[in-house]
């Protein structure tokens, strides 16, 4: 959890990024985690990746209007064998910019990923 005043830009917004996340062993070969980072700025480069579509006229710091960002994410890993696994996952994220020049989104990425050792020194 963080709060940060951008000093620079004279406004006087307070930026935040939150993060929740749990994990839960349901077996010895079941896992599942859920990860939910909410944060809220002006900044592009305040989260973990940066927001795209800056604008540079605003000021160095303050590269775009405020905007929110909330990232969920839900994965199930399954281990089949000594050396292979399976891993479920969702990712949902959503953009809710305050000023309508630039556009929102919501985006869903679920994947699949199976892995394997064929070799004993995996």
């Amino acid at each position: 959890m963080g709060f940060r005043k951008n000093h620079t830009t004279g406004g006087e917004s307070l930026d935040h990024n939150f993060l929740l996340s749990g994990e839960k062993a349901h077996s010895a070969r079941r896992q599942t985690a859920v990860v939910n980072r909410f944060y809220v700025s002006d900044d592009s480069d305040f989260g973990d990746e940066p927001v795209a579509d800056v604008d540079p006229q605003l000021s160095p710091r303050r590269t775009r209007e405020r905007f929110l960002l909330n990232t969920f994410s839900l994965n199930s890993r399954y281990q089949f064998a000594a050396r292979g696994t399976v891993t479920m996952a969702y990712e949902n994220r959503v953009l809710n910019n305050r000023v309508g020049t630039r556009d929102d989104y919501m985006r869903h990425h679920p994947r699949l990923i199976v892995s394997y050792g064929f070799s004993p020194r995996c």
